[in-house]
């Protein structure tokens, strides 16, 4: 992979790629990473440590795709899913992508932990259920196959403090915790994240998660790729990029 700026088509957006070299070492965006709200898409890569590529952060914003305004849910995983085909196939001695889990979405001007919110709702993280992403920790992975399996049984008071047995509107109970949660709003989960983590017994947060490159190969979604004007400046060099994960 060059270093330079490019137009990448894919599937349903156009974004900008830029590709920075340093040495053995490259950062790669989608979008730029002189914007005071980071790039969209960061990830690393050590042709050092020519195994492993770094997804660092993702960050969704509307403005991500060019053509037009990059969609919440769909949107966000194609993004993700592009730039990971692209790097990949840019560097096919690796043999695993691996980011740490500190995704988050914003709820009334607070991050609610996006591995918290969709554990109790889906029964995995978000990057498991979009990437089949897997815990790399065997410890964790134990804790988390536990809540799992807890989600599927039917609610009960003794479990989480906060549980009221029925809907506010209405006399029905619910059959599984899935449930339970799928009627709360997500101020809800803002509330109570201490209690999941309690719960589950491990801190998720920078959890280390891996993606096979095999997977990642199978991507058909990018359209094309062409080179366009050289990334500017800003202050003589580019802003550090954000090292957290925002997607919804």
């Amino acid at each position: 992979m060059r270093a330079g700026s490019y137009k990448v088509t894919t599937n349903n957006y156009i974004f900008d790629l830029n590709v920075l070299k340093m040495q053995t070492y490259y950062n790669i965006y989608f979008g730029d990473p002189n914007h005071m709200d980071g790039a969209c898409v960061e990830l690393s890569y050590d042709t050092d440590q020519e195994e492993t590529l770094k997804l660092d952060s993702v960050t969704f914003d509307k403005r991500c795709s060019k053509d037009k305004q990059l969609e919440k849910g769909k949107g966000t995983q194609e993004m993700v899913k592009a730039i990971l085909k692209i790097c990949v196939d840019a560097f096919p001695k690796v043999k695993r992508v691996v980011l740490n889990d500190v995704s988050s979405f914003e709820c009334n001007g607070k991050d609610v932990w996006l591995f918290y919110y969709y554990l109790m709702l889906h029964g995995s993280t978000w990057y498991e259920l979009q990437f089949g992403a897997k815990i790399v920790d065997k410890h964790t992975k134990i804790k988390i196959d536990q809540m799992k399996e807890l989600l599927l049984c039917k609610p009960k008071r003794s479990v989480f403090s906060f549980y009221e047995g029925k809907s506010r509107d209405s006399a029905v109970t619910f059959e599984t915790w899935h449930d339970y949660f799928k009627a709360k709003p997500c101020a809800f989960f803002l509330q109570h994240q201490k209690e999941f983590e309690r719960k589950l017994g491990v801190k998720l947060v920078y959890s280390t998660w891996k993606i096979k490159v095999s997977t990642i190969r199978k991507y058909n979604i990018v359209v094309s790729i062409s080179k366009t004007k050289k990334l500017s400046r800003q202050n003589g060099g580019y802003y550090p990029a954000k090292h957290c994960i925002h997607s919804d």
